[in-house]
């Protein structure tokens, strides 16, 4: 999964140094495969479903606190 993700980040830059990983575009790309539920209600009450559209309308901090979270659950460790 993570070298699909990367792949399909990588965008030229225009930089002359070939392809680059546009690491926001990573991150909603994991955002999106990795999302599976949630309690995201919108103005009405109604849960809002998962999809690009709502994962692009997060606040960015909230956003990165998902994926954060998810790493940590994700990644062995210790604990």
């Amino acid at each position: 999964m993570y070298n699909d993700l990367q792949k399909n980040a990588l965008v030229d830059k225009g930089t002359g140094m070939g392809d680059e990983i546009d690491w926001m575009k990573y991150k909603e790309n994991k955002l999106i495969q990795v999302l599976v539920d949630w309690d995201a209600k919108n103005k009405d009450g109604t849960k809002m479903p998962i999809n690009q559209e709502a994962i692009f309308n997060l606040h960015p901090t909230v956003a990165e606190t998902l994926l954060n979270e998810y790493d940590k659950k994700t990644i062995l460790g210790e604990e």
